[in-house]
């Protein structure tokens, strides 16, 4: 099964799973520790939960719904044994790089509308359908740009060097910006270089911090001792499974 197929059965399964039970739980937070709740307290079908969640662990590879999480309202209704498991996260960076765009827009420090150019004069020298890339074009993934793809034999990168495609123009993969959308790294990396390296002159990670609204992206993903605080007595993992651990939300950098 495809990653694409797996993840729309996945979002089937969720869908189908929720029934018209009245929901008496109400949204909450996450904190360091996820509260647990039984499905049917959040309007969730405990049956066709079960139902799901057996046919992933049929249909879903070896892994099946070992690392599952379901979480409604804030509440965790479901963990799989096998939930703590870290994965790389890949495209799911780019939110990162688009919201540290919005930050330095809120602060006044450049515009969506600010052109590549402006702060990498260079960009265009080769080709000038640069010349007309803006913020907004690399963050939508409209710009076209494409750098040179260099490395490629590497088994983990087989997409290509991304410090070489973000210094190294080559032709560009449309023209003119904003013409198309083609999804890909290459703008998004490069709008990664310019906003750390030449709008906030720092390094990325370091942005987050320096905002208040981005409490949150440091603060509660960091679920630092899983579904339970230390010494918390274990909730029966769902259909009478145990959950160790609980999952821990992808630990930010620093």
């Amino acid at each position: 099964m495809t990653r694409g197929t797996k993840a729309s059965a996945v979002l089937i399964l969720a869908f189908w799973a929720w029934t018209e039970m009245p929901c008496e739980g109400q949204m909450v937070f996450p904190d360091k520790v996820w509260h647990e709740a039984p499905p049917e307290s959040q309007g969730v079908d405990p049956a066709k939960l079960q139902a799901a969640v057996a046919y992933m662990d049929k249909n879903f590879g070896p892994e099946g719904a070992n690392q599952l999480v379901v979480v409604r309202n804030g509440h965790l209704i479901w963990q799989g044994p096998d939930c703590d498991a870290y994965h790389e996260i890949y495209s799911a960076t780019k939110v990162f790089t688009s919201t540290v765009l919005g930050l330095l827009v809120a602060d006044g420090k450049c515009t969506l509308d600010t052109r590549a150019v402006e702060y990498l004069p260079e960009l265009d020298d080769r080709h000038p359908a640069y010349a007309r890339i803006t913020l907004r074009h690399l963050a939508s993934m409209t710009g076209g740009y494409r750098g040179k793809v260099a490395d490629v034999a590497k088994p983990e990168q087989p997409w290509g060097d991304p410090i070489i495609y973000v210094t190294t123009p080559d032709t560009p993969e449309f023209q003119p910006a904003g013409s198309q959308v083609a999804y890909n790294d290459h703008d998004v990396h490069l709008l990664g270089r310019i906003l750390a390296m030449r709008v906030a002159r720092g390094p990325a990670q370091d942005l987050y911090r320096t905002w208040s609204q981005c409490e949150l992206l440091f603060r509660h993903p960091r679920v630092e001792h899983g579904c339970r605080a230390p010494g918390q007595a274990a909730h029966p993992g769902w259909a009478g499974r145990p959950s160790p651990s609980g999952p821990t939300l992808g630990r930010l950098p620093g």
